[in-house]
């Protein structure tokens, strides 16, 4: 119904297959953020949580659920993990992140774990089923998926603009292992099973090549 283009960014499908969660701005530049979405039958906008604010969102699409950062908008306060259950609009906090949050929030393949980079070398993983207790790994900040069998990641070290080298590190100790040679790649996506990798390369090489990984 009228206006059929739909503001926002970093959204997902959700399990029901008629609602789109996304991003909105609340304090520039992306500080923080609301959760709101569009139901895509009928096109009925949805403002999910209006009271909160986020400093970041992962979303578990299949069970309509999300794992966030909350923050004041005043900043005031530590921030705190919180499981959102969007199809019920209900919030749970999980744990007081005392020791702060710097980014990069993901769940696990399986949404039993979240991980987070406390600051520039320490990534924190909290098991959502007894989230008060964390474990630290000392790891460089970058981007990263995580492997299925969720004992790795895969991380991208930024190297400026071109990108970054890709590395496996292991979230026992901390052990890093390079990926194809130390090559700086611009994105990188691994499938589902984790036996492929798809990467582009920098801005003057516009192409997507797609490897088979052990």
């Amino acid at each position: 119904k009228g206006d059929n283009i739909v503001q926002g960014f970093s959204a997902a499908w959700l399990g029901d297959n008629e609602t789109v969660a996304f991003l909105i701005e609340a304090v520039k530049p992306r500080l923080l953020f609301k959760i709101a979405g569009v139901r895509i039958r009928g096109g009925r906008g949805l403002d999910f949580f209006p009271t909160k604010s986020f400093a970041a969102v992962a979303w578990d699409e299949k069970q309509r659920l999300a794992v966030a950062v909350q923050r004041e908008k005043d900043f005031r306060g530590s921030p705190k993990l919180v499981l959102l259950r969007l199809d019920r609009e209900s919030s749970l906090e999980l744990a007081e992140l005392a020791d702060g949050f710097l980014g990069s929030l993901r769940i696990s393949p399986s949404g039993k774990l979240a991980g987070y980079f406390v600051d520039q070398g320490t990534f924190e993983i909290r098991d959502l089923a007894a989230p008060q207790t964390a474990r630290r790994v000392k790891v460089p900040f970058g981007r990263y998926v995580w492997a299925p069998d969720e004992q790795r990641i895969l991380l991208q070290l930024p190297e400026g603009k071109r990108g970054g080298r890709l590395v496996w590190v292991d979230l026992r100790d901390g052990k890093t292992t390079p990926l194809l040679h130390s090559v700086v790649v611009r994105d990188f996506a691994l499938s589902p099973n984790g036996r492929h990798l798809a990467i582009t390369h920098n801005r003057e090489v516009r192409s997507l090549a797609i490897y088979s990984l052990p």
